[in-house]
């Protein structure tokens, strides 16, 4: 942006016509817009979950809040039996991050770690608590109440890039946050934080048992009865037989050569589906990101479209249909139960892009074991899985 000015004395005297010089000022002014603020924002790739074994539970979350953002902006979050992620206030240059986890198993030998992976750095930290601080303890976020056990002193890295902490226990429903400073590093990008919480299952066996091979008992050889000599027998003269007279048959009659007997149709067999069709309309390009990779892995998971709260309504819909019913059939179903104020889906295609201010509809399936009152199941550890969409 540049800005010019001219400036152009008056005459010397009044009967003068001479002037004096002519004086020319210039100011230029560039800069970047920060993301989320001017541009749209760019996030790192995901990195990749560690690799779950039999007895282990691995949770990961990512964070994302733009530097004009007053509050967090898009929580993600995978794995099953708890979540682990992060509040947010403060203005940039200094954001707090509140850092949290919890569990719906008892875990041992428990890892977190938090990656500052865009944005920001970790200056200090303070304030752990177990139970966590914020809502974790609600009943409508987990109820996760329990307080953990020989948990160690937060540790930032030297270069501020990593916060993490170790317990040697996280009873199930327990949870624990502590508070981090941050700096935002410059770059002007959104910031950006990967969390990941790893322990071991309490009473899981690592290696499943083998039962023993079963035995074969040894043969054994038959006992051979002494031959015996069968007493002679006296023929006898059996007595004359005399046939019985044939009872004469009455021959059947015949059906008539045109009747056609038609075997009855068994009826169709039905099943009851239930679904939740979402209605989102994201407000904001941080949200239309969600929207548009929320059905990448065709899951749903619990609270995992929280970043859309607000910008989001849903209805629970139950359809009978034939169990061998096409996906046509079954979209048409749950079009005629859903209302306007959601709308209707169209495809099975998976959603690659969205965009702020347009609406997207989304049917999820229902798992086995949930139901409308607990949509997640009773631990909300059962995903729904993506049907279709509009």
């Amino acid at each position: 942006m540049s800005h010019t000015m001219i400036m152009v004395s008056a005459p010397i005297d009044a009967d003068s016509t001479a002037y004096l010089d002519t004086y020319e000022a210039r100011a230029h002014l560039s800069g970047s817009y920060a993301q989320g603020a001017g541009c749209q924002v760019s996030l790192p790739p995901v990195p990749a979950t560690p690799q779950e074994g039999r007895c282990e539970q691995v949770l990961a979350g990512r964070t994302v809040r733009s530097l004009s953002a007053g509050d967090i902006e898009v929580r993600d979050k995978s794995g099953d039996g708890g979540e682990t992620n992060a509040d947010g206030w403060g203005a940039a240059p200094t954001p707090i991050f509140r850092l949290y986890g919890a569990t719906d198993r008892e875990l041992t030998d428990v890892t977190y770690t938090a990656k500052a992976a865009q944005g920001v750095v970790f200056t200090s930290h303070d304030s752990f608590g177990s139970p966590a601080a914020g809502r974790l303890t609600w009943p409508s976020a987990g109820a996760y109440t329990g307080a953990v056990q020989g948990a160690s002193e937060p540790v930032i890295s030297a270069d501020g890039r990593t916060a993490s902490i170790t317990f040697a226990k996280l009873p199930a429903k327990s949870s624990f946050s502590f508070n981090v400073v941050g700096k935002v590093d410059g770059s002007g990008a959104a910031m950006v934080l990967d969390h990941v919480l790893a322990g071991s299952l309490t009473g899981c066996a690592a290696t499943p048992t083998t039962p023993p091979a079963p035995t074969t008992p040894a043969p054994t050889t038959p006992s051979t009865p002494a031959p015996t000599t069968p007493a002679p027998t006296r023929p006898s003269t059996p007595a004359p037989t005399v046939p019985a007279p044939a009872k004469p048959t009455t021959p059947a009659t015949p059906a008539p050569a045109n009747r056609v007997v038609v075997p009855a149709k068994p009826a169709a067999k039905t099943v009851t589906r239930t679904f939740q069709v979402d209605r989102y309309t994201p407000r904001t390009a941080a949200q239309a990101a969600v929207v548009a990779r929320l059905d990448d892995d065709g899951r749903l998971r619990y609270r995992e479209d929280r970043a859309l709260w607000g910008a989001s309504r849903h209805q629970f819909v139950r359809v009978t249909v034939p169990a061998r019913a096409t996906n046509d059939q079954v979209a048409a179903a749950i079009n005629r139960a859903t209302g306007r104020a959601v709308g209707d889906i169209a495809t099975g295609a998976r959603l690659r892009t969205a965009a702020k201010g347009r609406a997207y509809v989304i049917a999820w399936e229902l798992g086995r074991g949930a139901t409308t009152k607990a949509a997640w199941g009773p631990r909300t550890n059962v995903a729904q899985t993506f049907f279709g969409r509009s």
